[in-house]
């Protein structure tokens, strides 16, 4: 299955509170993206206006994607965050795309599927099934976003 997110407005909304002071909301948008291409594991995507999410033997394509979160106090406790994908296109497969936390330093413009494929967490973050093209999804991300701040 391939499905291609467009990089509109790829972020995460969440609300939190400090220290039990009443819980406002934040968004955080994407400051780092690129996809892998399993096929292809020496091609690099940092500048490419979609990201491609395929799962296929010896032929899957994986989205990564970075939020600074550098501003959320450690000790901030995350009630809501919801990471919101536009899927400009799909096929017909139906397969869940997972979110996992990526567990490797990279960068935009050197990210390969030879340097970083396979550092990432294999516990399922979340998960979306697309059953139409041209919408937005919401992704719930809470439980990985408080793990980030921690």
């Amino acid at each position: 299955m391939r499905i291609s997110v467009r990089l509109v407005m790829l972020c995460f909304l969440l609300q939190l509170s400090l220290h039990g002071v009443s819980a406002y909301a934040a968004s955080y948008a994407v400051d780092l993206d690129s996809w892998l291409k399993e096929s292809s594991p020496s091609e690099k995507h940092g500048t490419d206006v979609e990201l491609s999410v395929k799962n296929a033997s010896a032929d899957d394509m994986r989205a990564v994607l970075h939020y600074d979160i550098s501003g959320i106090a450690a000790d901030a406790n995350i009630s809501s965050a919801v990471a919101w994908f536009w899927v400009s296109g799909k096929d017909d497969s139906g397969d869940a795309i997972n979110v996992h936390r990526v567990t490797a330093n990279w960068n935009e413009n050197s990210a390969k599927c030879n340097t970083i494929a396979d550092d990432y967490d294999a516990a399922v973050s979340g998960s979306f099934s697309p059953i139409n093209d041209a919408v937005w999804v919401g992704v719930d991300i809470t439980a990985l976003v408080q793990a980030w701040v921690c």
